[in-house]
């Protein structure tokens, strides 16, 4: 569910072009492993007990030759760090039993002007509970192969290149409830120290946030900051990054003003951020 902010369109059009590309289990899989591309990148549905929900995403394929997919559901789980992880087996509670697919392998034709429909439903029970049903259509390349050159010659090495398009189904009168704290400073791997919004989730479906926020620098600089819009799940607390443009570094103390956008409701921030901590720790979560 989009926070109702101005730009909300336009920024779902630009999820629109793009998909997670995932890494075979065990093996290092090439973006060229999948030749293909699929929109939307992910549905966000509302239903009753009882109804049936049809939709239809769109495959491209953007090789030279007829590509053939493999496509089931998978169950996923996101963490309050931001990895999500797929899984073949049925989660407790899964609604991927509910979920009819029209075909499990398709061929795709090489014509990226003409992308092939494929329809799938979620028949959703009589006494399904309120909830949020989350699950993922996995499309999974058939024809990838990797070709690397050893002293004896060439080896074909087959991979599988992978597409998830995940799906949120709100059940009955579910909404999330975000509650948003104070800026903190926050240190991850690979990210390093940067601010951050705490966000709680203790409504019953998940959640993202918007913003319009700069950083005023001591050195009299502004620079514009983007918020993370990865979602929060029920029940999760989750520190969503403030990072500036890219090649871009912040030199504190600075002064975060603008609002931050949640559920139709906006926040206004005007707060001053302090680096007087430990950079190098990277379980660092320090309130200024």
């Amino acid at each position: 569910m989009w926070p109702q902010h101005p730009d909300h369109q336009r920024a779902a059009a630009r999820l629109l072009l793009g998909a997670w590309l995932l890494l075979c289990a065990g093996t290092g899989v090439a973006q060229s492993g999948f030749t293909g591309g699929v929109t939307p990148s992910r549905f966000e549905l509302a239903s009753e007990p009882g109804s049936v929900i049809r939709r239809s995403l769109k495959l491209f394929n953007m090789s030279d030759r007829p590509q053939n997919y493999r496509i089931k559901t998978v169950d996923w789980q996101y963490s309050e760090a931001g990895e999500i992880s797929f899984q073949d087996a049925l989660a407790p509670g899964s609604c991927r039993p509910w979920v009819r697919l029209e075909q499990h392998e398709v061929s795709v034709l090489p014509d990226p002007r003409r992308p092939r429909p494929y329809r799938f439903e979620v028949h959703v029970p009589e006494d399904a509970p309120p909830r949020e049903c989350r699950l993922a259509l996995m499309i999974e390349s058939l024809d990838s192969a990797y070709t690397t050159q050893f002293a004896n010659g060439a080896i074909e090495l087959p991979i599988a290149g992978r597409i998830a398009v995940v799906v949120y189904l709100a059940i009955g009168d579910v909404a999330p409830e975000l509650e948003i704290g104070d800026l903190v400073l926050h240190a991850a791997p690979r990210h390093g120290v940067l601010p951050a919004v705490p966000v709680r989730n203790v409504g019953g479906a998940h959640g993202r946030l918007d913003a319009d926020l700069s950083a005023n620098q001591a050195s009299g600089e502004s620079v514009e900051l983007s918020i993370a819009t990865s979602p929060v799940l029920p029940g999760q607390t989750r520190h969503l990054r403030l990072t500036p443009p890219p090649g871009t570094d912040l030199s504190y103390p600075l002064t975060i003003t603008g609002r931050i956008y949640s559920e139709g409701k906006s926040i206004v921030v005007n707060q001053l951020i302090e680096q007087d901590i430990d950079a190098d720790d990277p379980e660092l979560i320090a309130s200024q």
